[in-house]
């Protein structure tokens, strides 16, 4: 990459201004980041491009694929018209009602659970849900904050400023992934058993339900960190 060459041939013929405002911070030569440079290449170069448009077509192929095979299965299990009313009322729905209501449709009674009961169910979760999220956000900060921590306190220290940006950010990205396998493992049983406490009637709200909690909770808990690196971590020295 004609980039990183010509910072890293440069010697001492561009001097850039310090990083930061403090004394310890001074100017450098542009070719003391050739090391940064080179592993940004790996990244940004022409490969990347022809990887994005690989993944595209990928993409588009697999979803055609994956409805073919759905069609495929629904023709050989019998469920092309397949209607959600006709699906048979969980065990555990019948159980955790205390009351019953006749459906016209049917011409029995059937179990219920009154909308009280039910929309208080689903506030209580839902409140519980937004409390884990603002926990993954904090935790989030929490992390960003110790990476900026550790990486000034050992700036400071004239044996390890070489090392000071590398071992605040592994430790950063060690501390970050066990938090995200944590919150992952006990969020899963938390929503299998809110899910199983709101108790919906039949199967397949049960597993739709459940689906969404789980989707909504990783997007926060996996990307999280992901949007501070690409757009916000530029902002913040170090």
């Amino acid at each position: 990459d004609w980039v990183s060459k010509d910072i890293c041939t440069s010697g001492n013929k561009y001097l850039m201004c310090p990083v930061c405002e403090d004394e310890e911070c001074h100017p450098y030569y542009i070719s003391d980041i050739c090391f940064t440079a080179q592993h940004a290449t790996s990244v940004n170069n022409t490969a990347t491009l022809l990887f994005c448009v690989f993944m595209s077509v990928w993409v588009a192929y697999f979803l055609e694929s994956w409805k073919r095979k759905q069609a495929l299965l629904g023709h050989i299990w019998g469920t092309l018209n397949f209607d959600q009313s006709d699906e048979q009322v969980r065990p555990t729905y019948t159980q955790n009602c205390d009351s019953w209501k006749y459906n016209p449709r049917t011409r029995r009674h059937e179990p219920f659970m009154t909308r009280k009961k039910r929309y208080s169910r689903f506030l209580t979760t839902f409140v519980l849900i937004l409390i884990i999220l603002a926990c993954v956000l904090i935790f989030a900060i929490a992390v960003i904050v110790y990476d900026l921590a550790v990486y000034l306190a050992l700036f400071d220290m004239p044996s390890m400023q070489k090392y000071a940006r590398w071992f605040s950010s592994v430790s950063a990205g060690i501390m970050s992934l066990t938090l995200i396998i944590i919150m992952s493992k006990y969020y899963a049983k938390f929503a299998v058993h809110m899910t199983d406490w709101e108790n919906y009637k039949t199967q397949l709200e049960y597993e739709n339900n459940l689906t969404i909690r789980r989707y909504v909770f990783e997007v926060f808990n996996f990307y999280s960190s992901l949007v501070y690196i690409g757009f916000f971590k530029g902002k913040f020295n170090g």
